[in-house]
């Protein structure tokens, strides 16, 4: 039973020691190489959709109702159906029937 305890520990520590004294490449210039030569795989666009619609629900009684709406929706959606038609036809909020809810907005600038 010892020997097995004994060998254990002594297999720990060995394991330790080897990460330990273990030395790692270093990357760095081959990673830069790689990214200048397929810098258009990490190409991020100039902004992005985002889309929103709303639908007001004027007392608690409503809320199921406009839950089952709101999955009749998304079935659609999933089937293909343009988010800003359906918008159009759905929505309370006036300013995502008017135009979709499909609006633009930018992603903070980076400092590299």
């Amino acid at each position: 039973m010892f020997a097995v305890a004994r060998r254990q520990i002594l297999s720990d520590a060995l394991l330790a020691r080897y990460l330990r004294d273990m030395q790692y490449p270093d990357f760095t210039d081959l990673a830069h190489e790689y990214y200048l030569t397929h810098r258009q795989e990490y190409r991020t666009p100039n902004g992005s959709n985002w889309r929103r619609s709303s639908w007001k629900v004027a007392c608690e009684c409503e809320r199921g109702d406009q839950r089952a709406l709101a999955e009749k929706i998304l079935v659609r959606l999933q089937a293909g159906e343009s988010f800003e038609d359906l918008a159009k036809q759905y929505s309370n909020d006036k300013t995502s029937a008017a135009s979709g809810a499909c609006s633009r907005c930018k992603p903070a600038k980076r400092n590299r």
